[in-house]
């Protein structure tokens, strides 16, 4: 074989290994089991997610339970927990977020104000009824100089 076949077939096998081991670490990281970094729970409900939600890549025959006691979470406070899941004999830490999804239950009532009057966003509430706690604001501030709807 001649020097130059021999540089090319060098070449041509490093540059398959190279193939070879990114393909490797490609399909290690897309098939390990693997924990999400975070999941929701709503406001003031019981947490019904599983352990195995909190796990990615899992396979069939793995058994999954939580290691954190979830009854210790305090469903009524908005936070984040870490929480630790077992899968097999691995443990693995991610973090349940108590959240609050839903959007507060308004009544609103209308007002009419003389130009310069004045007004304020919680005067046009009668009722706001919600889990965590609510602040109002205009979202973008009335011109009380100005005539007409605004």
């Amino acid at each position: 074989m001649t020097h130059r076949k021999l540089k090319k077939n060098i070449k041509i096998s490093l540059v398959l290994s190279a193939i070879l081991v990114i393909a490797f670490f490609a399909y290690f990281n897309l098939t390990a089991v693997k924990a999400k970094a975070s999941m929701n729970s709503e406001l003031g409900e019981a947490i019904t997610l599983q352990a195995s939600d909190f796990i990615i890549n899992l396979p069939k025959e793995a058994t999954v339970t939580y290691v954190s006691d979830l009854s210790l979470i305090d469903v009524n406070a908005l936070g984040t927990h870490e929480i630790q899941v077992q899968v097999n004999s691995k443990t693995f830490t991610t973090t349940l977020k108590i959240v609050d999804t839903i959007a507060p239950e308004v009544t609103a009532r209308p007002a009419t104000l003389e130009v310069g009057g004045t007004l304020t966003p919680e005067s046009l509430i009668v009722s706001i009824t919600d889990k965590s706690d609510t602040t109002v604001s205009f979202k973008k501030a009335p011109d009380f100089d100005k005539v007409g709807a605004q």
